[in-house]
């Protein structure tokens, strides 16, 4: 008995290998880009310093935002405001202490995280 197993197998091996026993395979779905944050003009080095951002897509309510440590960017508040729809926001930062650069920002929501590149201070 021990023989038609292994005959078995030995049989089965090569079929599988030659693709003709098909096996499921998952469907791969594109994944969508990622949800960005954008704003028009640089963040100025201010206390406060207020500025309206938008997102490709809503991130959800119950919104946070965060910068890199190193920024040294203290977030005071965001917000939607009566004028803001589910795709902007005002951000209100202190950057008096915040070193001038381009610098990520994340924003979460309870549907999503949405990120982009702002700069803080003068120019880009």
């Amino acid at each position: 008995m021990l023989k038609r197993h292994a005959m078995r197998l030995a049989i089965a091996s090569p079929i599988a290998a030659m693709g003709l026993l098909a096996s499921p395979r998952p469907i791969v779905q594109a994944a969508s880009a990622p949800c960005q944050v954008t704003m028009t003009d640089p963040i100025p080095i201010a206390s406060p310093a207020r500025v309206q951002i938008h997102f490709s897509e809503s991130p959800g309510d119950s919104l946070s935002a965060s910068f890199p440590d190193e920024a040294v960017v203290d977030v005071q508040q965001i917000a939607r405001g009566p004028r803001d729809n589910e795709l902007s926001a005002t951000l209100v930062v202190d950057t008096q202490h915040s070193v001038a650069g381009q610098w990520q920002l994340t924003v979460g929501g309870n549907k999503q995280k949405c990120v982009g590149t702002v700069w803080i201070g003068r120019g880009r």
